[in-house]
């Protein structure tokens, strides 16, 4: 409003004001504000208009030269102004339409992106973590340089026994009975992964031979706390731990999966 009243003083007149300010603010105004608000502003526009208009018709201000009446010509602005909201009005309301959709469509891609990435990083049937994901997150381990880092590795026993006696349906309800165990002995920022058909692999960052240790005991608690409540359906599974102090994470894995396959071979032992 000061802008334009100055503008005015200066001997620009409504002409110059109303052709370069007010279509400019009303477009400005509908982009940006809600149908509401975008009004009110059209409403206020046009009052500074009809402000403009009166003053330079009762000379408060230095107009311009007009060829016809001055009233004439504000009459013909106001006309035109009118006109104009109207129509910033329908461009912008096609404008914002088309904004919804880009912002629904980009909201749909970003929901879908998230459900990829969980169907890429997460194993259908547990619903825990695969084998992608345990590999990208040892990878991201060894770049942090975040030791001591503990690696558990568990095999089922006798799965294929379990697949051929019963079938795949109890193979697959072993696994998930074995995944809710594994889940519930290891702590929130541990990483529990299936990586193989029977095998699960667990990542435990910031966690030195002491404290695995401690949490490889719990395991085992649970494990026969588990088969004890539940004698018709065990769990027995093999396990293997190793834990990486200054950069040999791979190192670890190693010494974890020769460990556990050395737990299974004297477990087998021990039942023949």
């Amino acid at each position: 409003m000061i802008m334009m009243t100055i503008s005015a003083y200066l001997g620009q007149g409504i002409h110059d004001v109303a052709i370069i300010t007010f279509p400019v603010v009303i477009l400005f105004a509908n982009l940006v504000l809600n149908r509401q608000d975008y009004f009110r502003v059209s409403l206020f526009v046009l009052a500074a208009l009809i402000f403009l208009g009166v003053s330079e018709t009762l000379g408060w201000f230095i107009p311009k030269v007009f060829h016809d009446s001055p009233v004439y010509d504000l009459i013909i602005i106001i006309i035109t102004l009118l006109v104009a909201i109207f129509l910033a009005d329908a461009l912008s309301e096609n404008i914002r339409k088309k904004i919804q959709l880009l912002r629904n469509e980009s909201t749909q891609n970003k929901r879908m992106q998230v459900e990829l990435r969980n169907l890429y990083y997460h194993d259908k049937l547990t619903g825990i973590y695969n084998r992608s994901y345990f590999d990208e997150t040892i990878d991201l381990v060894e770049h942090r340089n975040e030791y001591p880092v503990s690696i558990i590795f568990a095999d089922i026993d006798n799965m294929k026994e379990v697949n051929d006696q019963f079938g795949h349906p109890a193979g697959d309800a072993l696994l998930k009975r074995t995944t809710k165990v594994l889940a519930s002995a290891f702590r929130d920022g541990d990483i529990l992964a299936r990586i193989g058909g029977d095998e699960f692999a667990v990542i435990l960052p910031q966690t030195d031979e002491k404290t695995v240790e401690m949490i490889f005991q719990r395991l085992r608690d649970t494990l026969a706390s588990f088969n004890t409540q539940n004698p018709e359906k065990p769990i027995h599974i093999s396990i293997g731990t190793a834990t990486a102090k200054k950069g040999d994470l791979k190192k670890a894995l190693i010494d974890a999966d020769r460990r556990m396959y050395t737990n299974k071979t004297i477990r087998k032992s021990n039942l023949s």
